[in-house]
């Protein structure tokens, strides 16, 4: 921060905000050191440590490589024909797919449930999944513990593979 102190007539209230900022301790510290004629800068104030917090993802296979672990599509929505469109699409690319089948519950966000060790390959489906997020989560007892599954949620409703038509509308 640059202290012009005599350009506008008055020296900034210390206590005061800062314009374009949070209002902290840490913001408001400036050195007002004044040097004499041929000597070096100021030693600049820093600032204290910032916490952060570091999440350890297991990183995706790589990019081409789809995993050789089996794939269930559910719908959890009332768009009927929705995880039969999933599973054509997921299986083009080459994913192994299963037939299929609709989930009791209805989601709001389409989430990829993984069996033990298999988070990398989630992640991986995920993104190449329907949905608004890439959503992953362990297994759950409502589906199968040894497979890959696709829970389409409401999020999913409007998705179109691409390059595809959207479905004819019936009402």
């Amino acid at each position: 921060m640059l202290l012009l102190v005599g350009i506008f007539g008055k020296t900034p209230d210390p206590g005061a905000s800062l314009p374009d900022g949070p209002s902290t301790s840490a913001a408001r510290q400036t050195s007002t050191t004044s040097l004499p004629p041929g000597s070096t800068s100021p030693t600049a104030t820093t600032p204290p440590p910032v916490a952060t917090t570091t999440t350890t993802v297991p990183p995706p296979p790589p990019p081409g490589s789809i995993p050789d672990t089996t794939v269930v599509v559910l719908n959890s929505t009332d768009t009927s024909g929705l995880a039969s469109r999933v599973t054509e699409y997921l299986d083009g690319l080459g994913w192994q797919v299963e037939a299929p089948d609709n989930f009791l519950t209805t989601l709001e966000e389409t989430t990829v449930y993984y069996p033990e060790g298999e988070e990398a390959a989630a992640r991986q489906l995920a993104a190449a999944a329907p949905g608004d997020a890439d959503t992953v989560s362990p297994a759950v007892p409502e589906v199968a513990a040894d497979v890959l599954t696709v829970v389409l949620g409401n999020d999913a409703v409007d998705w179109v593979a691409p390059g595809e038509q959207p479905p004819p509308t019936t009402t």
